[in-house]
């Protein structure tokens, strides 16, 4: 993966901040969907959703709880893709 990030422009430290952000990405949906059904599910979102600062997440308990896992995992992985891509675009900073 280190390989394909640096054809695709990452390298150093930008690479490896990519492939841990997917690797993590793919054992955090593994691990939201395993062995967990949609009621224990349910029942985490609902203990996060209630904290005070999470009227979003109590807004969408319901799609959280009963999303599709093949559709979330294509979507999320689009997502940090996407932001690969514009990474390696970006004009070079220098680190201190």
């Amino acid at each position: 993966m280190l390989s394909a990030l640096a054809d695709g422009g990452l390298t150093g430290t930008d690479a490896v901040h990519a492939f841990d952000t997917l690797l993590m990405f793919t054992f955090g949906s593994v691990l939201w969907e395993i062995p967990r059904t949609s009621t224990v599910r349910e029942r985490l979102i609902a203990v996060a959703a209630h904290d005070p600062a999470s009227a979003l997440i109590a807004e969408r308990a319901g799609e959280l709880a009963h999303r599709d896992p093949t559709e979330y995992f294509r979507a999320g992985l689009a997502i940090i893709l996407d932001g690969i891509r514009a990474q390696a675009r970006a004009p070079r900073k220098r680190r201190s």
